[in-house]
């Protein structure tokens, strides 16, 4: 390795550390024991050190992807997924670079747009893979390219604030997959306890209305395990359910009377007495 290979490395360590504002020559003239003016032999300005280690990610024009084969469907965007991940935690270039594009508007010179070359590559593939059949035919793929490379950088965050980088690749992968999963068709297909389908119908009802008709299916088969006809449910009249019946016009709702043991209820002694009362029919008042 020659000494503008060991700058770069020295510069790339800092800048994946520090950011670009928190790196200096002298910072990076300490990690390879220089003086910071030694560095300008080698290195014309920070910012165009900055600007080499941001591009050097870049293999064959596309960020973090040299050797992946850019087909494959949802397995193909899963593994690619999983190889960037891989080589960010592996490699401090691209960590170094991912940084310093985040930080492109603190950089006086031209530094490339972080996951731009990704967006069109990943909804190129999302489009085979709805021609496939793998993917809902009728998917936004700009959308879900979005939807793709924001899970995977907001699972790079959270990896690397709680300390736990080597896990980002597995659950990048899993992320991704997942989300793939949730566009496939029949996804939307759900069983119900009775052996009928529940489908899902775009446009048609909200997901209340659907998990409220799955409900009234699940109360229907229940009731046809019991050899009966589903009863009545508070509240399915429109009323709201609170725990109470709703009480009759001009009326005062009243808690039915809880069952105590025994076949006679007992009042309060009067006047010494204390006889077994059987309940009356008509409620007090």
């Amino acid at each position: 390795m020659d000494k503008r290979d060991e700058i770069l490395l020295a510069a790339a360590e800092e800048f994946a550390s520090n950011g670009y504002p928190g790196t200096s020559f002298g910072s990076i003239g300490a990690r390879l024991g220089m003086h910071r003016n030694a560095l300008q032999y080698y290195v014309e300005s920070k910012p165009e050190l900055a600007a080499k280690i941001a591009w050097k990610a870049f293999h064959a024009g596309s960020f973090l992807t040299e050797d992946i084969a850019l087909y494959g469907g949802v397995d193909g965007i899963a593994r690619l997924v999983r190889c960037a991940a891989e080589q960010y935690v592996c490699d401090v270039f691209p960590r170094a670079a991912l940084r310093l594009m985040e930080q492109r508007h603190l950089i006086p010179v031209d530094v490339p747009v972080p996951y731009q070359a990704w967006i069109e590559r990943l909804a190129c593939m999302l489009r085979d893979a709805a021609a496939d059949r793998q993917l809902d035919p009728t998917v936004d793929v700009d959308d879900l390219a979005l939807r793709l490379l924001a899970t995977f950088a907001g699972t790079r965050i959270v990896c690397e604030a709680l300390g736990e980088l080597d896990q980002f690749p597995a659950r990048a992968q899993r992320s991704v997959t997942e989300l793939l999963r949730a566009q496939a068709p029949g996804f939307g297909v759900d069983t119900a306890p009775n052996g009928a389908d529940v489908r899902r119908q775009d446009g048609a009802g909200t997901a209340q209305q659907r998990t409220a008709d799955l409900a009234q299916q699940c109360r229907a088969a229940a009731a046809a395990n019991r050899g009966s006809e589903p009863a009545a449910r508070p509240g399915d009249d429109g009323a709201p359910f609170v725990g109470i019946p709703r009480p009759a016009e001009g009326g005062s709702a009243r808690r039915p009377a809880s069952p105590r043991s025994g076949s006679a209820e007992r009042r309060p002694e009067r006047d010494g007495a204390d006889e077994p009362i059987e309940p009356s029919a008509a409620p007090r008042r």
